[in-house]
């Protein structure tokens, strides 16, 4: 009984964290204004790959994957409009990225326990479903990526 005590809350830990991740970036975006410079296409793309490395240390694989999978659109944003900004850096950031992205696809797969992973995602969809709904105006277009990928 103590074990299963001992998973379950250790599973409750990983989706409450895992949410906080996600608010944390969506409230950091929402703080960003619109910006057609390169830096700050670069530190939103950055975020993004930040966060995936926090979802990817709390195993919660089809997140950590999709905040990988943003962070490469970014990147590809930033050569597309800015070809000349970093394109070395940028080459190599995104080759590990599609790297991240399969290794993250291939672990969300070999997850014993999917129901587990598909639960914790769905908590998370209704957390933020909670906050859009205390202040929708604010929130729901600061949340609407996240709550997409899930």
């Amino acid at each position: 009984m103590a074990y299963l005590f001992n998973v379950s809350f250790k599973n409750f830990l990983k989706t409450v964290f895992a949410a906080a991740v996600l608010f944390s970036h969506a409230a950091w975006a929402y703080t960003q204004e619109e910006t057609n410079d390169a830096s700050d296409l670069w530190s939103s793309a950055f975020a993004w790959l930040q966060t995936g490395g926090n979802l990817a240390a709390l195993e919660q694989w089809p997140l950590a994957a999709a905040s990988y999978s943003e962070s490469l659109k970014q990147f590809a944003a930033v050569v597309e409009k800015y070809p000349e900004y970093e394109p070395d850096i940028l080459a190599y950031r995104m080759e590990k990225l599609k790297e991240m992205i399969e290794k993250g696809e291939m672990e969300r797969f070999q997850v014993e326990d999917f129901g587990e992973a598909f639960k914790t995602m769905r908590e998370a969809q209704h957390l933020i479903e909670e906050v859009i709904s205390k202040r929708p105006d604010e929130f729901s277009v600061a949340m609407k990526s996240q709550s997409d990928r899930i």
